[in-house]
């Protein structure tokens, strides 16, 4: 084997091994199958949150002044806590570690077009609306 066929060799083992660790280290992006969203009247706050079939609502939590549309804030990721009494998944993050965030998917049979959630920031409740990402 002469010199550049070893280069080649030690190459190719190199950039197979990168392609390997770097499909590990960095996740697919999500595919979302639904949005949601709603307001919290008490709070003056409009919310979002995208759904996948794979992470459910485990996801950020995006916050906007109701009037302005402005943003005001963002949740940390949302972690799947528990079912409550009736069965319905409930998903809890912060925002900047302070004000508390719980999502409440009241679907029966898991978020759909059309499903309702009810999302809590800092103490005060709101309702919204799922319907399918564009």
């Amino acid at each position: 084997m002469n010199r550049f066929q070893g280069l080649k060799t030690v190459l190719l083992a190199l950039c197979l091994s990168l392609v390997c660790v770097f499909g590990v280290a960095v996740p697919q992006a999500l595919a979302y199958d639904l949005i949601c969203e709603g307001q919290i009247p008490e709070a003056n706050l409009k919310y979002s949150i995208p759904h996948s079939q794979e992470s459910g609502f485990m996801q950020e939590v995006k916050f906007r002044n109701a009037k302005t549309g402005n943003g005001v804030a963002k949740s940390s990721y949302l972690t799947y806590d528990t079912q409550n009494d009736q069965g319905q998944a409930i998903y809890r993050g912060a925002v900047n570690g302070m004000a508390d965030v719980t999502v409440l998917d009241l679907s029966e049979f898991g978020a759909e077009p059309g499903s309702q959630i009810s999302v809590m920031y800092d103490g005060q409740w709101g309702r919204g609306t799922c319907y399918a990402a564009r």
